[in-house]
């Protein structure tokens, strides 16, 4: 059996444009389904060499931008040591691997600022095990801790309670799956290096460009564009590829059917003209018909996402300039 089988398991991360929506409007994290994630490959082994085979990266958990604030226990084997020393607490060698090694960390990011902190103490869980907090957003909005069980058992939590800290005048050292809040992210600690991987080397995830008077994290102003005719867009492709151009509304469409078309580009190509009609922009194929024009869907722009469709990171790289509505 799975650990913590009354927990409900959801992938709590950020939105890539085009392929995953948030559920709400201007969230930072959502809960996204197991089954919408990828396939795990290659094997993973609890030495972590097939993470240490990937390139080190900018931005890695191991690195502290200039102006961010320095994390007060930066994670290592002493400090885990302390935290679960005299007791019969058995951790995972992939987990033990990461923290103590400087290597793994180096190859893993974040989009929105996480840092690792194995926490001020040991969390107990009701029913046995215990609970070691590894991971923080820089604004404490979500909080990712290691399950071990008694027999051995392992699984990874994401909660918004401050678990192993002393917060608001309390301390959190206590866990109980039946009443308190929390999703299963990942059956084993490898997984969830794994799948951070493969969020930061989805090569869908693109650009979204938003209308004047909008940002990511702001109050929705939809521009009327409907007195447009062409979209232009400028850009630079290091080989050929495709893209996905795609008209978002306000709110966002969470499911994906908002109208689209594709454009091929290529090396030589540094920009391209689209007519804003309804032959080149349509709802995907999986999508409800409507009888809404392209011309009343303008009336209501929000955002429009351009969407590298490489399958692998490195594949195909664009960088878009800047994009236009013509009359």
């Amino acid at each position: 059996m799975a650990a913590l089988p009354s927990l409900p398991r959801a992938w709590w991360s950020t939105d890539l444009p085009g392929y995953r929506e948030h559920s709400r409007p201007f969230a930072t994290y959502s809960p996204f389904p197991y089954s919408d994630l990828p396939k795990i490959e290659p094997p993973l082994d609890p030495g972590l060499e097939w993470l240490l085979a990937q390139p080190k990266v900018q931005g890695s958990l191991g690195n502290v931008d200039p102006g961010d604030p320095v994390p007060e226990r930066s994670a290592t084997g002493s400090q885990l040591a302390a935290l679960v020393g005299g007791t019969t607490v058995e951790l995972p060698p992939a987990f033990r691997t990461f923290v103590s090694e400087p290597g793994p960390r180096l190859r893993v990011r974040s989009a929105t600022a996480c840092y690792l902190d194995l926490g001020e103490f040991r969390v107990e869980v009701a029913g046995g095990g215990s609970l070691i907090h590894f991971l923080s957003d820089q604004q404490w909005l979500l909080h990712w801790l290691l399950f071990v069980g008694a027999d051995g058992s392992e699984a990874v939590i994401v909660t918004e309670r401050p678990l192993g800290f002393e917060a608001d005048d309390r301390r959190f050292a206590r866990f109980d799956p039946a009443s308190d809040d929390a999703s299963v992210c990942a059956e084993t600690f490898s997984t969830t290096l794994a799948h951070d991987q493969g969020d930061q080397g989805y090569a869908g995830a693109a650009l979204r460009l938003y209308a004047p008077g909008n940002i990511s994290g702001g109050t929705a102003a939809p521009l009327d564009a409907s007195g447009f005719s062409k979209l232009r867009i400028h850009l630079a492709s290091t080989t050929d590829g495709t893209l996905t151009i795609k008209l978002q509304p306000s709110p966002v469409a969470p499911d994906g059917c908002a109208p689209a078309m594709q454009a091929v580009v290529s090396a030589t190509l540094s920009e391209f003209v689209i007519d804003l009609n309804d032959a080149a922009f349509a709802l995907p194929g999986y999508c409800t018909p409507s009888s809404a024009t392209l011309h009343q869907r303008l009336a209501g722009l929000y955002a429009i996402d351009v969407i590298n469709d490489a399958k692998s990171a490195g594949s195909h790289d664009v960088v878009v300039g800047s994009v236009s509505l013509i009359p």
